[in-house]
């Protein structure tokens, strides 16, 4: 066999891994035939299931893929789904700002420099969250409101170049 179950360190992502997930459609299609098999006289009735089945999973295989449609879709998804997840606020801010959506991004950024950091390495995170914040404020023309944001993201991360830059700017 050339591949498992198990993930390989080289790859980043490894979503074409399906064994294992692949083993609930499997099951279905075994208990499928093998109520086609122990009851011939119920076959159009365990058909009609296993295909309501089938096409439920596929409509919401394709809703779901929906959200993956663009980064923006997926991180309003996250947000909406997970209001607390300071990833998701902070990426979700930084794409709306890259936009050029101001208003959009400071509303989810704002919210994203008041979650708690659950852990040490998130402190790059609310660093980023200050920088984007003061960063959207800055281009509404808010610069005395930017500064603070950015003075707080440099306090928490010095090695934040683009802070740095942002703070300069506004100055």
């Amino acid at each position: 066999p050339s591949s498992s179950i198990l993930p390989i360190a080289t790859e980043v992502a490894a979503e074409h891994r399906m064994y294992l997930p692949l083993a609930a459609v499997i099951a279905l299609v075994v208990v499928g035939y093998r109520g086609l098999a122990m009851f011939p006289q119920r076959g159009p009735a365990v058909a009609a299931v296993v295909l309501a089945t089938a096409v439920a999973l596929g409509a919401t295989t394709h809703a779901r893929n929906q959200d993956y449609e663009s980064i923006e879709a997926l991180m309003r998804d996250t947000v909406e789904k997970s209001p607390a997840n300071l990833r998701a606020r902070v990426i979700y801010g930084g794409h709306l700002l890259g936009l050029e959506r101001f208003t959009d991004a400071e509303t989810h950024l704002r919210v994203a420099v008041t979650l708690p950091e659950r852990v040490a390495a998130e402190q790059g995170l609310t660093a980023a969250a200050y920088m984007y914040l003061g960063s959207a404020l800055a281009a509404q023309g808010r610069f005395d409101e930017a500064v603070p944001h950015l003075e707080r993201a440099i306090a928490l991360s010095p090695e934040l170049g683009e802070a740095h830059a942002f703070l300069g700017n506004v100055h």
